[in-house]
């Protein structure tokens, strides 16, 4: 009876050790910050992470970091290239901007913030081309501009060329 509960717990611990090692993220430095610490000694702080799961280096996490070890950016990349919300901040931890990407191109919101928080502009993209309207805000938060922005088709194009 104490062999078969012994055979039971290890079964267990070996299947729960597979299943948790199978969600770690493979962490693969690609860069890095070089500099000399006070006893003169190099030391290396990563500058850019990939972060992969099941050995796939196409789809991973990317991390960019300040040379003082706070996050600078991040986001993912799916079949080698860009996809879904990318985050970027500032320094000091605030956030810097939130955008999304589609197949490697912006698509979507884009809202870029000020050092001191306020909103600096948003607007959308659609397929890596500004689309609709986008605003601008001074650091105080009050509205400076908007400007719209379209997409010529190819058919508009063509027709534009062909237009006596």
């Amino acid at each position: 009876m104490k062999k078969r509960f012994v055979y039971i717990i290890a079964a267990l611990f070996l299947s729960l050790s597979f299943i948790a090692g199978c969600n770690n993220e493979v962490e693969h430095v690609v860069e890095y910050y070089t500099s000399v610490d006070e006893h003169g000694k190099e030391v290396k702080t990563p500058k850019l992470v990939y972060y992969y799961k099941g050995g796939d280096s196409t789809n991973c996490r990317e991390v960019q970091y300040f040379s003082d070890g706070a996050i600078k950016m991040e986001g993912h990349h799916v079949d080698g290239v860009r996809q879904g919300v990318w985050t970027a901040w500032y320094k000091d931890g605030k956030l810097w901007s939130r955008g999304s990407f589609k197949d490697g191109l912006s698509d979507g919101t884009r809202r870029v913030y000020h050092s001191n928080g306020q909103l600096y502009y948003q607007g959308e993209y659609e397929a890596g081309n500004r689309v609709g309207e986008w605003i601008f805000y001074d650091s105080l938060g009050k509205e400076i501009k908007r400007t719209q922005y379209y997409i010529a088709s190819p058919k508009l194009y063509l027709w534009l060329l062909t237009k006596e």
